[in-house]
């Protein structure tokens, strides 16, 4: 048997082909379009959903071209990113820009205008925010929505239902409105416990309650549980057979989908539901999330989460993040002024592989530790917000020691600083969430950034912790929506199936379709160990320098 993962990221569309045992068939990948217009004073960034769904479509079918029998595939997964649809009364999208351009039909993830009404909903202080970490941020559709009855009441007014790109998927491809409570409790602060949202929270923010019948339009599902067969049409542009049934899983956010795909890694086959607490899923792209999955009921100060019934039934999630990573990585290499010449003579090396190379190079004529040449200079990473652990979508970086220095190592070294500063970052997130009751001792990684293999032994050394890379790096979050697809496909075969059916099914298929590659262990000494000490206070401090030269400026 076989089955189709299908991931919508910040820049592409992604299909892959796995077998039963997770082995890759088939994958394609096609380019989508982002919006970026300045209003307001704001940078916004949209998508069109037209676009989205066309590519993907292009991208299954190029995946299920070059398997040799697809007749073989029982089901399908979908994933995107946490971005905002809404759709008419007709099921077509609505352009969700100020000045009504039609193809702007998708508020991304990383759109920020929703800041005002994001902060409206933190002060509060209302008891929804505990399972947000304390605050909602502008990258939720809670606030999304917000913005949009505020600022363009006529399309509020027009929306049948707004979804979460996600469902969005689901939807064109069953013609059924399901919706995951992955997108609904993580973006939307609905209570999979209580079925729907609190009332007072929704009154004090300034939402009616007949606007609630524009989000529950459609039944709640577990990501993973079967909807329904891909409707025919569909399987004529996916090049599939329209007498074939595959199943349809209840879709799930991006990051959720990597740590489907990399949570039942283990190569010693040891890993069990009891004992998943122990690891966090690292999902590193464009943004990365810090994923965790619990039977208790966590709570984390500056954590989303925690969250139930949004990876496994029953099951708690807390999702940590960084809003900026490997974009930010891209950032700071060309914010500097020897990266054009760099790249003018970069052939097969990427500009990553490159500037670790020299790295190694200049550590070794220095005879200083690599670790160690970051000394005098000091990156904080927060270029585009806070995600966790301060939870503050306004805090922007730093970076201390700049000099006039426009050669290729001084390049090289601020690199280097940038890798060091997001891994001071993710143990700061770490140390939090290991404060407030979690067990993290061990890092599953996954996304393009992994492939980077300095900055997996730098995240190694800084965390002090194990980490396990799988075979399939960049299609692990295909992965995750294909076990989705597995799931489905075999839970379409019981009549009558439990919860407990479910996740046994689900973890058996996230323990049987993954693979592990390698495992980076660290390996520091004492002296680099006080090394990396010292770093993450002067990080610390940065933050708090930083809400010092505010508050001075207010003055």
């Amino acid at each position: 048997m076989a089955y189709v993962g299908v991931d919508v990221g910040t820049g592409s569309v992604r299909a892959a082909i796995f077998s039963e045992d997770g082995l890759l068939l088939s994958s394609d990948v096609k380019e989508i379009t982002i919006f970026e217009t300045l209003y307001d004073g704001k940078v916004l960034y949209h998508q069109s959903a037209e676009n989205i769904w066309a590519q993907a479509t292009n991208a299954v079918r190029a995946a299920v071209d070059g398997v040799k029998d697809v007749n073989k595939i029982e089901g399908i997964g979908f994933d995107a990113t946490c971005s905002l649809v809404a759709l008419d009364r007709e099921g077509n999208p609505l352009s969700l820009a100020p000045d009504g351009n039609k193809d702007h039909t998708v508020i991304m993830w990383m759109d920020h205008r929703s800041s005002q009404e994001a902060e409206l909903m933190s002060k509060t202080g209302h008891r929804v925010l505990e399972t947000t970490g304390g605050k909602i941020s502008p990258e939720m559709s809670i606030a999304k929505i917000l913005w949009v009855k505020n600022n363009l009441p006529h399309i509020f007014t027009a929306v049948e239902m707004f979804m979460e790109l996600p469902d969005y998927l689901t939807y064109r491809a069953t013609h059924k409105p399901f919706r995951s409570l992955n997108s609904l409790v993580c973006k939307w602060s609905f209570s999979s416990e209580s079925g729907t949202w609190d009332p007072s929270f929704l009154g004090a923010v300034g939402f009616e309650t007949k606007d609630c019948e524009k989000w529950v339009f459609g039944r709640p599902v577990f990501s993973g549980q079967p909807i329904g067969d891909l409707a025919d049409v569909v399987k004529k542009s996916f090049g599939m057979d329209s007498d074939i049934y595959v199943a349809v899983g209840g879709a799930i956010i991006d990051a959720y989908a990597g740590a489907i795909g990399t949570l039942g890694l283990c190569p010693d086959n040891q890993a069990s539901l009891k004992t998943a607490n122990r690891r966090l899923a690292l999902i590193c792209g464009t943004s990365s999330c810090h994923i965790v999955m619990n039977q208790e009921r966590i709570l984390v100060q500056g954590v989303w989460g925690p969250y139930k019934d949004v990876l496994l039934p029953g099951f708690c999630a807390a999702e940590g993040g960084q809003s900026a990573t490997g974009k930010l990585l891209d950032h700071i290499n060309s914010m500097h002024p020897y990266t054009p010449t760099l790249k003018s003579v970069l052939k097969e090396l990427s500009i990553f592989e490159y500037l670790n190379n020299k790295l190694k190079e200049i550590s070794s004529t220095s005879n200083i530790p690599l670790a160690m040449l970051t000394k005098d200079i000091h990156i904080q990473p927060d270029f585009h917000g806070n995600r966790s652990p301060i939870a503050d979508s306004h805090l922007t970086g730093m970076i201390s020691g700049l000099t006039i220095d426009a050669s290729e190592a001084s390049l090289a070294v601020l690199y280097l600083a940038a890798m060091q500063a997001l891994a001071y970052e993710t143990k700061y997130i770490v140390d939090t969430m290991n404060e407030a009751g979690h067990q993290i001792s061990e890092i599953v990684i996954s996304g393009g950034m992994s492939k980077n293999t300095l900055l997996v032994q730098i995240f190694s050394d800084v965390l002090g912790m194990k980490i396990f890379v799988p075979k399939y790096i960049d299609e692990a979050v295909m992965l995750g929506s294909a076990m989705l697809g597995a799931t489905a496909a075999q839970l379409s075969k019981i009549e009558k199936w439990e919860i407990s059916e479910m996740n046994d099914l689900m973890w058996k298929n996230m323990m049987k379709m993954t693979t592990n590659e390698k495992e980076v262990v660290p390996q520091t000494d004492k002296e680099e160990q006080t090394y990396h000490g010292k770093k993450m206070l002067v990080l610390k401090k940065m933050y708090t320098d930083y809400y010092s030269y505010k508050q001075i400026m207010r003055q």
